[in-house]
């Protein structure tokens, strides 16, 4: 049996108020000001990816068309996990209005404007993609998997943009990778 198209309606209104819920972590890292890095660390299943998606989306919302923001991951599987994550959490809020497009890996379409580059970054190789960009907020995922911080402190350079948003830097990392040390 075909649902009636108020019934969708209804629904789709119901799912998009829906609260978003965050843990007790969560919360205390959403309370750290801006004007600080921020390392999130610890076990898996913590919700650290979740709350860079939170964090990215609060960036957006407050510094609209001054947001640039990069997410990177060591592997293209990775970044697609990422990906969903955001496609959830930004359905949730804006509905259809946000859009990615997989082959720049960019999210367009915030209703004050910025955006949200997601890619790989798994030598210095792929990071002369970056190379002479600006952006106001670079959050990298599971950098326990890179050996050395060298390429997260190269692509720190790319933290630059109009002086009234605060840049930042946010690390996730699970431990016993490669750079756990």
């Amino acid at each position: 049996m075909p649902i009636k198209t108020d019934e969708l309606s209804d629904f789709e209104v119901a799912r998009q108020e829906q609260a978003i819920e965050l843990s007790e972590f969560q919360q205390r890292a959403c309370c750290i000001p801006e004007e600080f890095n921020l390392a999130l660390t610890g076990s898996r299943g913590g919700g650290k990816s979740y709350l860079i998606a939170i964090l990215i989306m609060r960036h957006i919302v407050k510094y609209g068309d001054r947001a640039r923001v990069l997410f990177v991951r060591q592997s293209h599987a990775g970044c697609a996990d990422f990906e969903l994550i955001c496609r959830s959490l930004f359905g949730r809020v804006w509905g259809a209005q946000v859009k990615f497009n997989s082959n720049d890996g960019i999210w367009k379409g915030f209703p004050g404007g910025g955006y949200l580059e997601i890619s790989q970054l798994s030598n210095y190789g792929e990071y002369q993609k970056f190379q002479g960009r600006s952006f106001t907020l670079i959050c990298g995922d599971e950098v326990g998997q890179f050996a050395t911080p060298d390429l997260i402190d190269l692509l720190r350079s790319n933290l630059r943009g109009p002086a009234e948003v605060p840049k930042r830097l946010i690390l996730a990392s699970n431990p016993c990778g490669p750079g756990h040390v």
